[in-house]
């Protein structure tokens, strides 16, 4: 499949009719181990979007867009963020920790393996 980049000049002022299944398909985003360790903000406040001009080289598109989205992730991802997974984990699944902790293990092995350099990009 050839794919094409086409940039956006303007964008007509209107609702996004598909913003339920974008923001459902960003929810259900695939990430290794389950972790997922993003967020995504929706913006459609006008002055909100107005206030990322300035962070993003003025670039209109963000301030016509009905919706903008914003993509987060946090900058060091270590041990913590993979405990903090596992707790949310066993309270949702009402299980024990000790349940979990092969799999935190596993998780942090690999963790271990990723140099600071790669684990801060």
């Amino acid at each position: 499949m050839a794919l094409r980049y086409k940039r956006v000049r303007s964008f007509e002022k209107s609702v996004c009719k598909d913003l339920e299944t974008i923001s459902e398909s960003l929810r259900l985003t695939a990430s290794s181990f389950g972790l997922q360790p993003w967020k995504f903000l929706i913006i459609s406040n006008e002055e909100v979007k107005k206030s990322l001009l300035e962070h993003i080289w003025n670039q209109k598109q963000v301030v016509d867009c009905s919706h903008h989205i914003v993509f987060c992730c946090p900058r060091k991802f270590d041990d913590t963020n993979v405990d903090a997974f596992l707790a949310d984990t066993a309270k949702t699944r009402n299980q024990s920790l000790k349940d979990l902790e092969g799999y935190g293990q596993i998780m942090k092995g690999f963790l271990s393996n990723i140099d600071e350099e790669k684990k801060q990009k």
